[in-house]
C-alpha cells in the first residue's frame, strides 16, 4: 500500500469542545499560539501558555513546570503543543530539533498522562499538536516542498497516533499545516479542529483542503524489463546485524544477486566454532546446565540472571554463526562491521573503511532498531532516547556520510507502529515516522530511489516474533519470513521514485481502530 493524503470530512459547523481546567500551551513565538491562547480565553477557557525561558527537553525543568502550574493554575485538562511552528534556529543540529520539537512533546504527555485521563473520565481532555510539513504531512502530490521541510516532524504525528491507543477517551490530534499561512488562518484551523472530537487523527490543510492520510492499495505489476541494478561486483550495506528480518532479507539478495553484503551490528562477531562443552547441544534446560559448569569452572558467579544472559548471548552467537554461513553458502561476500549505529565516529568508520576496499556503496537497507515497550507513563527519557536514537540518529548519521550520488537505492526499516500507532510504543512509533518523512526528504534531493517500508509483524523472527500469539488475539497478520524478503525485491525492482512511504502488512486489526482498544493491556 501507498500512504496517500486523501480529502478529510468537512468540519461541521459546531463550536469548539473545551476541556476545561487548565490549558497548556506551548509557544511558537511567531503569534499562532498567541492568537489561539485569545480566542480560547474569549470562550472562558483558563490557558497558560510557556515561555522561551521553559526548558521542554529537561525532564526534571519540565517536571516542576507542570507542577508549578498545577499549583497555581489547577488541573491541568489539555495541552496543545504549537512548538513545532517555530522557525528552525540559526546553527540548530538536527538532534538539537528533535529534542525541541519532539522530546518535548514526549515529556509533557509523559508528566500529563494521568492528569488527562483523569480529566477525560469526568468531562473532556485533549492533547492536540501542530507540524510544519506543508499540510498533507509530505505525502501529497505537490512534490515541491518547502526548504525548511523538517522529516523529523514525522516524529510528532507517530508520537500522537499511538497516545490514541493510549488514551481512547481524550481528544488526541495532529494537523499538518504551511507554515507561511497566515497567523489568524492557522490560529482558526486550530480551534475548529477542537470541534470535532471523532474526526481524523491526522488532519492537514492545503488552502482550504481538509486532508488526512490513507492507505491505498497499490499492487506492484511485473515486468519482463524490470530488474534490480546489482551483481557480484554491487555491494550492499545492512545495519541490524546478521539476525531476524535483516538476515533473511540479505539472504534473499545473496540468492538472487551475490554481492558483497556488509553487516554493521551491536553484537561482536562470534569465534566459528562453538566451544565443544556445548556445541551440539539445543535444549535449554541442558544448555543451561552447560553454561553453569562452565561459569563454576570459571570461578564465577552462576546466578540465575547471569545464566540467562549467557543463554541468550549463545543463542544469538548461533543465529548470527549460521546465518552468514547461509549467506556465504549462497554466493555472497559477507563482510561484517560490529558498531553502535548511533556513534558518528563508528559509523562513519565503517563506512569510509567500505569505501576504500570496495569503491562504491550501491545500496543500503537500514534495519537497526530495539524496543522497549511501556505505556508513556511508565516510560523513562533514558529508553526513549535508545529507543528513538537507535533508528533515528543512525538514519541521520547515514544521511551526512554516504556518498549519495552512488547509491541505487536506500530503504529505511519502518513499521506499522508508524503509520497507525501502537499501545505502549509511543517512542518507536514517534522513530518510525521520522523514518518516513526522512525519506520523502531524500528522494526528492538523491538521485537514487529511497524508501520507507512500514513493515507489519513477521513471525518467528523479528523484535515482536515473541508476541505472535498475543498480536494474532488483535488481529494482526503476520508476515511469513519466506514471503517478507520477496516483497522487499519486488519493491526495489518494481517501485516508482517518489512513492516514498510504502505500507506492506496483512490485516493491522486494532491498530487501525485506536478508539476501540481502550481495555486492551500492554505486555
Amino acid at each position: 500500500m501507498l500512504v496517500a493524503a486523501v480529502d478529510a470530512p468537512p468540519l461541521t459547523n459546531v463550536g469548539p469542545v473545551l476541556p476545561g481546567g487548565t490549558l497548556v500551551l506551548t509557544d511558537d513565538g511567531t503569534g499562532i499560539a498567541a492568537a489561539l491562547a485569545q480566542h480560547l480565553r474569549d470562550l472562558g477557557q483558563q490557558v497558560v501558555l510557556t515561555s522561551e525561558e521553559d526548558d521542554l527537553t529537561d525532564p526534571s525543568a519540565v517536571e516542576e513546570l507542570l507542577a508549578r502550574i498545577n499549583d497555581q493554575c489547577g488541573p491541568i485538562n489539555g495541552l496543545i503543543h504549537l512548538l513545532p511552528l517555530s522557525p528552525p534556529r540559526d546553527s540548530e543540529s538536527w538532534t538539537d530539533r528533535l529534542q525541541r520539537e519532539v522530546k518535548s512533546l514526549f515529556l509533557l504527555a509523559r508528566g500529563l498522562a494521568d492528569e488527562l485521563q483523569r480529566a477525560a473520565d469526568g468531562g473532556n481532555a485533549l492533547l492536540l499538536t501542530a507540524t510544519a510539513l506543508g499540510g498533507s504531512f509530505g505525502s501529497g502530490t505537490d512534490t515541491s516542498l518547502s526548504d525548511d521541510f523538517s522529516p523529523g516532524q514525522g516524529g510528532i504525528a507517530g508520537l500522537i497516533k499511538s497516545l490514541a491507543h493510549e488514551w481512547p477517551q481524550v481528544l488526541v490530534r495532529v494537523v499538518d499545516v504551511d507554515r507561511r499561512t497566515a497567523v489568524d488562518r492557522l490560529a482558526a484551523v486550530l480551534l475548529a479542529e477542537l470541534g470535532d472530537p471523532a474526526g481524523p487523527i491526522e488532519v492537514g490543510y492545503q488552502g482550504e483542503r481538509r486532508l488526512t492520510l490513507q492507505c491505498v492499495p497499490s499492487p506492484l505489476e511485473e515486468s519482463p524489463n524490470a530488474s534490480l541494478p546489482l551483481d557480484r561486483d554491487s555491494t550492499v550495506l545492512l545495519t541490524g546485524g546478521a539476525r531476524g528480518i535483516t538476515a533473511a532479507v540479505a539472504w534473499e539478495l545473496a540468492q538472487r544477486y551475490q554481492p558483497n553484503l556488509i553487516l554493521v551490528g551491536r553484537s561482536p562477531l562470534p569465534e566459528d566454532n562453538e566451544t565443544p562443552d556445548t556445541a551440539g547441544i539445543t535444549g535449554a534446560a541442558e544448555l543451561k546446565a552447560a553454561l553453569i559448569a562452565r561459569l563454576r569452572r570459571e570461578g564465577r558467579p552462576a546466578s540465575p540472571a547471569i545464566v540467562e544472559s549467557a543463554y541468550q548471548r549463545l543463542l544469538h552467537d548461533r543465529e548470527i554463526r549460521g546465518n552468514i554461513e547461509r549467506l556465504k553458502q549462497a554466493g555472497a561476500r559477507v563482510h561484517y562491521y560490529q558498531a553502535d549505529v548511533r556513534d558518528e565516529t563508528a559509523l562513519a568508520a565503517v563506512l569510509d573503511d567500505v569505501y576504500r576496499r570496495f569503491g562504491t556503496i550501491d545500496g543500503v537497507i537500514h534495519g537497526a532498531g530495539v524496543i522497549q515497550d511501556k505505556l508513556i507513563r511508565d516510560k523513562t527519557p533514558e529508553s526513549y532516547d535508545r529507543v528513538f536514537g537507535t533508528k533515528v540518529e543512525s538514519a541521520l548519521i547515514l544521511s551526512r556520510r554516504l556518498k549519495w550520488e552512488q547509491l541505487k537505492f536506500c530503504v529505511f526499516f519502518a513499521s506499522v507502529a508508524g503509520r497507525f500507532g501502537n499501545r505502549g510504543q509511543s517512542d518507536y512509533a514517534a522513530a518510525n515516522e521520522v523514518l518516513s518523512k526522512l525519506a520523502v526528504d531524500l528522494d526528492r534531493r538523491w538521485p537514487g530511489r529511497v524508501v520507507s517500508i512500514a513493515w507489519g509483524p513477521w513471525s518467528t523472527i523479528g523484535m515482536v516474533s515473541e508476541l505472535e500469539q498475543h498480536l494474532g488475539q488483535r488481529g494482526l497478520q503476520m508476515i511469513s519470513p519466506d514471503i517478507g524478503p520477496l516483497f522487499l525485491d519486488e519493491e526495489l525492482r518494481l517501485g516508482r521514485k517518489g512513492e516514498c512511504e510504502i505500507v506492506i502488512a496483512g490485516d493491522v486489526g486494532q491498530l487501525a481502530c485506536p478508539r476501540g482498544a481502550a481495555t486492551e493491556t500492554v505486555r
